[in-house]
C-alpha cells in the first residue's frame, strides 16, 4: 500500500471512538457487500478495507473507501450515523450540501446518506480548505456498513458525484445467516457394545 492510500485511511476511516472503548471497532463477519468497480477505476485492498480511485487520480484527490462494517451497540444507527459524519468532517463547516436523507430496505434494512462541501476551520486571514465529502452508510442487522467518497476541493467532487452515486446505489449488502447445528446433531453416533468372546471359543475348529 503506498504513503498516500496510509494517509488516506487515517484520514478517512480514524473516527476515534471513545477512550473506554477499545481502539478497533468491532466487525461483525456476518454481511456479503458485492459491487463493480466503476469503468476506468482501480481498486487497492488493505486489512478489509478497499480503496477505489479513478484512473490518474491519487487517494488524496478522489477515492472512494469501502470499510467493513462496525457493530451498533445501542442499536441507534441514526446516532452512530451522526457521530460518524462529525468525525469525518473534523470541526468543518458545510458550505454547500444536502442534509441528512435515508430511506427504508427490505428485512428491516436502511440506507442513511450525507454530503457536502466542507471549508476547514482555520483563521480568517488562511486560505480555506475545502473538501468534497459523503458518508453513506446502510444497516443490515446490528451493524453498520460504510463508504467514504472523498475528494481533494470542488471540482473533483462535482466531476464525480454522478459516478459515485450510481455505484453507492447499485452495491448490495446481504447479512448471512449462520445455521447453527443442532446439540444432538453434534454428538458422535454411539458405536455397537464390543462381544466378548469366551477363551478358546474362536476358531477352535472342534
Amino acid at each position: 500500500m503506498t504513503l498516500c492510500t496510509g494517509l488516506l485511511l487515517a484520514t478517512l476511516l480514524a473516527a476515534a471512538p471513545p477512550a473506554d472503548k477499545p481502539a478497533a471497532p468491532d466487525h461483525p463477519a456476518d454481511a456479503d457487500v458485492t459491487f463493480t468497480v466503476p469503468e476506468g477505476w482501480k481498486r487497492v485492498d488493505r486489512d478489509r478495507v478497499i480503496v477505489l480511485m479513478p484512473e490518474g487520480a491519487t487517494p488524496l484527490e478522489c477515492a472512494v473507501v469501502i470499510s467493513p462494517g462496525e457493530k451498533l451497540d445501542d442499536d441507534d444507527f441514526p446516532k452512530w450515523f451522526t457521530a460518524k459524519w462529525d468525525a469525518l468532517r473534523k470541526g468543518g463547516k458545510v458550505v454547500q450540501g444536502r442534509a441528512r436523507s435515508g430511506k427504508e430496505g427490505p428485512d428491516g434494512s436502511s440506507v442513511l446518506v450525507q454530503a457536502g462541501l466542507v471549508e476547514a476551520p482555520g483563521a480568517a486571514a488562511e486560505r480555506k480548505i475545502t473538501t468534497g465529502l459523503m458518508l453513506y452508510a446502510v444497516r443490515v442487522g446490528d451493524a453498520a456498513h460504510y463508504a467514504v467518497f472523498k475528494t481533494d476541493g470542488a471540482a473533483k467532487f462535482n466531476e464525480y458525484k454522478k459516478t459515485v452515486n450510481q455505484f453507492l446505489g447499485s452495491m448490495k449488502i446481504t447479512e448471512t445467516k449462520v445455521i447453527e447445528t443442532p446439540p444432538e446433531a453434534r454428538k458422535p453416533a454411539k458405536r455397537p457394545p464390543a462381544v466378548r468372546r469366551r477363551p478358546g471359543a474362536a476358531g477352535s475348529g472342534s
